[in-house]
This record gives C-alpha cells, structure tokens and sequence, in this order.
C-alpha cells in the first residue's frame, strides 16, 4: 500500500479538525451537561444529606423528648404514689387517733361511772347501815350508853391539864352540853362541877342517840353515837 504525502497530511487535517469540531460541539456540551448532572447530583445529594441530618436531629430531638417525657412521667407516678401514700397514712394515723381517743372517751366514762355508781352504792349503803345502826342503838339500852359516854366525858375534863383546859374552854362564851334525852340529876352535877356551872346550857337533841356533846368556844368534845357512826360512815367513803 503506497501512502502518498499529500493525502496523509489531508487526512491528518482532516481528523484534527475533526476532532476540534467534536471538542466544539459535542464533547464540549457533552461534558458540560455531564457536570451540569453532577453539580445537580452534587446538590440533590447534599439536600438530601442535609435533609437526612435533619430528619436525624428530629428524631434525636422527638426521642431526648420522649426520654425526658418518660422521665417526668415516671417522676410524677412516684410523687403522685409517695403522696397518695403519705395521704393514706395521714388517714390511718388520723382514723387511729380518733378512735384511740374514742375508746379512752369511753374508757373514762364508763370508768366516771362506775366510780359514781360505787360512790352511790357507798353512800347508800352508808346510809342504809346508819339507819340501821340508828334503830338498833335506839333500842338497846340507850340509858347504859348514856352512863358510859358520860363518864368518858368526866374522865376527859378530869384528866385534862389546866392550861390546856383553860385554852379549851375559853374565858368567856357559853358553854352548851348537847344530850338525847333528859339526865339525872346526879350525873348532870357530875360534869357541872368540872366545868363553870354558870356558862353551861343544856340542850336536848334526840339525834345524839345516846351520849354527850361539849361544845366549847374554841372545841369541841363528843362522846355519842352520832359522832361514831358519822365517824364510821365516812370511813366507809374512804
């Protein structure tokens, strides 16, 4: 095969211009559309990567929220729980108190009663024991029980030192020797003489009993069977 010069130097502006129109009109746009996809590509890719970041940061966002929602909810629930507790305890303590004081209430007042209704059944029983006492001692032998309680009385005034029974008897005043009935006249003068005659009275009072009562300005001396009676009642009482 004989390659002439001339032709191949043809064919060789040929294919350079070739090439420079190619370079011109397709490669050139070619490559230009190429980059302008890529820059589009570039951009939609960044978008979306942007997009996805974001959409990353919400849900970060939405799940810190949801944790911290979780958080405070379970805060709450235990608070709620503690101070429904502390309420119901309040109640319990409250409900026992109430009927602790209820039950010492009625502790009290049944126990108010039944001192009362022991006191009432004492006094009763006192006075019943009184009355008793009061018809027996009437009826024996009054006169004997006269004779004894003033001789008691006698042996008193006659035992008693001076001073003590100047103090007694005071210097001034009446002197008033309560009986139950009317004595004889021997015995009336046997405690006169022990005692100045013009400052005594007599008294007569059933309710005496039996015995002799000395009622000085300044004391009193009671030898009857009121006295002791009243004296027993009241340890009755005790």
């Amino acid at each position: 095969m004989h390659l002439d010069p001339t032709t191949l130097a043809l064919q060789l502006v040929n294919f350079l211009a070739l090439v420079l129109l190619l370079r011109r009109f397709l490669f050139r746009p070619v490559l230009a559309a190429i980059d302008r996809r890529e820059a589009a590509q570039t951009a939609r890719r960044r978008d979306a990567e942007g997009a996805l970041a974001e959409a990353q940061a919400a849900r970060d966002a939405v799940a810190a929220d949801r944790a911290a929602l979780a958080t405070d909810a379970a805060r709450l629930r235990a608070e709620a729980h503690e101070a429904a507790e502390a309420e119901r305890r309040r109640i319990l303590d409250a409900a026992r108190q109430s009927a602790d004081a209820l039950r010492q209430a009625a502790a009290d007042r049944i126990d108010a009663e039944r001192r009362q209704a022991e006191a009432e059944l004492t006094s009763r029983a006192g006075d019943l024991a009184l009355t008793l006492a009061r018809r027996l001692l009437t009826d024996a032998q009054p006169e004997m029980a006269d004779t004894l309680f003033a001789a008691a009385l006698t042996a008193d005034l006659s035992g008693m030192e001076a001073d003590r029974k100047a103090t007694l008897l005071g210097v001034d005043g009446p002197l008033t020797l309560t009986i139950a009935r009317a004595w004889p006249d021997e015995r009336r003068q046997a405690l006169l003489s022990l005692l100045p005659s013009d400052r005594v009275e007599w008294v007569i009072d059933p309710d005496l009993i039996a015995g002799v009562e000395l009622s000085a300005p300044h004391h009193l001396i009671d030898h009857s069977w009121r006295a002791a009676l009243t004296t027993a009642r009241e340890g009755l009482q005790a």
